[in-house]
């Protein structure tokens, strides 16, 4: 009973923290969600790529192509801090999402947009997984990296939802160039959030 009192003391005094209040409210937000993989296969159609094509993509491509992209988004972390490499990430991934939407329903398209998509998902991951490990301290690691990491798998729920529904209504094209308009839109407003904490000294540097 001790164990778990302090515990959840140490986690009642990481909430109370403004930049641990500010990580908990960033990660739910849709930025960089990387929700367009939950439905990749479902619309393969759209740029004439077969199943065979998607079936390789989508699946062992696309998963090494992300491994790539998480070693490189810990490269990254390590020399720009946590705060701009999460948004800088955000802003990668949006703009790589209209990339996509801007050009051609053509084969090549699909394969090429799917990959590049699947590796800055991965930059995002590292990303992510960087700022839940400053944001947690060196104490209660496993119970805290839970706590929030389960904040962080609503906006892929909700964002995979919100593509859906775009598809549905307006097609491929327009679900891709709404996925990361939201994706701009609250990447710039949590980075002037962010710079007025650092003007009030509530974000701590993350590099020396």
């Amino acid at each position: 009973m001790q164990e778990l009192h302090i515990m959840g003391k140490d986690i009642l005094t990481m909430i109370k923290l403004p930049f641990a209040l500010f990580a908990m409210i960033l990660i739910i937000m849709p930025i960089g969600t990387g929700a367009m993989a939950n439905l990749w296969s479902a619309i393969a159609e759209d740029w004439k790529t077969d199943t065979n094509t998607v079936v390789l993509v989508t699946g062992i491509l696309c998963g090494s192509v992300s491994a790539a992209g998480c070693i490189t988004g810990g490269f990254i972390a390590d020399r720009l801090g946590v705060w701009n490499t999460y948004l800088g990430t955000g802003f990668v991934c949006a703009m790589v999402t209209v990339l996509i939407a801007a050009m051609p329903y053509q084969r090549v398209v699909y394969i090429a947009g799917v990959l590049i998509y699947g590796f800055s998902t991965g930059l995002m991951y590292a990303a992510y997984t960087a700022l839940l490990f400053f944001v947690i301290g060196k104490k209660h690691v496993a119970t805290k990296y839970s706590l929030l990491s389960s904040l962080g798998n609503l906006p892929v729920v909700y964002m995979t939802a919100f593509d859906g529904w775009t598809h549905d209504r307006f097609g491929s094209r327009y679900m891709l160039f709404a996925e990361a308009l939201l994706g701009i839109i609250f990447t710039i407003i949590f980075l002037l959030i962010l710079k007025r904490m650092k003007y009030k000294k509530l974000i701590p540097v993350t590099v020396a």
